[in-house]
């Protein structure tokens, strides 16, 4: 675990925004700062993800993020973006 040597090192920062993909990288950093909380007093913390839909498993992706915030008492929020190609673009273009 994290520690630091001042009981508040960042006492400027009041909110944390985690970007949580649902991947093994975001999900080991979710549970880092969320046991960092202790040292991080006065902070509000929040886990954002990203539903691009992409996939046809992305609304079970959101589900498993939003229970393990549940879980780490970490709050919640997601933004549903369409990043699907229309008909004959790239997925390099960005629809351009």
């Amino acid at each position: 675990m994290l520690q630091f040597p001042d009981a508040q090192p960042f006492p400027e920062i009041k909110r944390i925004i985690i970007a949580y993909s649902s991947g093994l990288d975001s999900h080991v950093l979710l549970h880092a700062v969320a046991a960092m909380r202790v040292e991080l007093t006065g902070c509000e913390f929040i886990a954002l993800h990203i539903n691009h839909g992409l996939s046809e498993k992305a609304g079970q992706w959101t589900a498993h993020c939003a229970s393990q915030c549940e879980a780490l008492n970490v709050s919640f929020a997601n933004i549903n973006a369409d990043a699907k190609n229309k008909t004959g673009e790239s997925p390099k273009s960005g629809g351009a």
